[in-house]
């Protein structure tokens, strides 16, 4: 279950979870489309960068603002390099 199909519908679920203000869910499957994501794409791609940032957001949304930033930092290196 390693394809990046699984990824993308693993994040979906992630943003839907946050819609309900089910965070603590939400971080499960965005941390499950991520584990795949750096198996199938590796750490420098842009889809790995969009699940550090969603994941930020919700730490974000959770009150953890240096766990936020750690995510978005993540995000923004990757960003950098690739774009």
């Amino acid at each position: 279950h390693d394809h990046v199909d699984v990824a993308k519908t693993y994040n979906n679920m992630g943003l839907v979870y946050e819609k309900l203000g089910e965070y603590k869910k939400a971080l499960e499957y965005y941390q499950k489309s991520l584990e795949i994501k750096i198996k199938a794409l590796g750490h420098d791609h842009v889809d790995v960068a969009k699940t550090y940032n969603n994941m930020g957001l919700v730490y974000e949304k959770l009150g953890e603002y240096k766990k936020a930033l750690e995510y978005y930092q993540k995000s923004l290196e990757i960003k950098i390099k690739a774009l």
